[in-house]
C-alpha cells in the first residue's frame, strides 16, 4: 500500500506520487483504489511484471 511504501522508501507523499507516475507511464505498475471502511480509500500498487524483480540504476 501507498503508506507502507512511503515509510519503507522514506519518501514524502508528493515524491512517491511523482515516482509512481513515471512507473505508470512505462506500464511497470498498476494502481487501484480499495475502500477502507471508516478510513476512506487506499491505493493498492502492484508490479505489472509479476514476482520478478527489476533494478533501476542511474549514473550522473
Amino acid at each position: 500500500m501507498f503508506s507502507e511504501l512511503m515509510q519503507v522508501l522514506n519518501r514524502s507523499a508528493t515524491s512517491l506520487n511523482n515516482d509512481l507516475k513515471i512507473l505508470l507511464k512505462y506500464d511497470l505498475i498498476c494502481i487501484s483504489k480499495q475502500i477502507n471502511p471508516g478510513h476512506g480509500m487506499h491505493k493498492i500498487i502492484e508490479a505489472s511484471f509479476g514476482n520478478e524483480k527489476i533494478e533501476f540504476r542511474i549514473e550522473i
